[in-house]
């Protein structure tokens, strides 16, 4: 079983540059569960289900109970 974890530094830099990058990365390490840190969202969304949904896997997404603490 392979496990890769990555911290994505949340929206810092350029997130849309990176997004096509984390993807190709992910999918290159064929890992049978990925976790991420730090990952961007809105209400409607996050890249966690953005990167699930491409790669076929099924996700699970947890905000920080407080964002504006950092």
């Amino acid at each position: 079983m392979k496990i890769a974890t990555w911290n994505l530094w949340w929206r810092f830099g350029e997130r849309e540059a990176r997004e096509e990058a984390i993807h190709e990365t992910l999918k290159s390490l064929d890992a049978d569960i990925i976790a991420l840190q730090e990952v961007w969202h809105t209400s409607d969304d996050s890249l966690a289900g953005v990167i699930a949904d491409r790669l076929g896997y099924h996700h699970a997404f947890a905000p920080s109970p407080n964002p504006q603490k950092w």
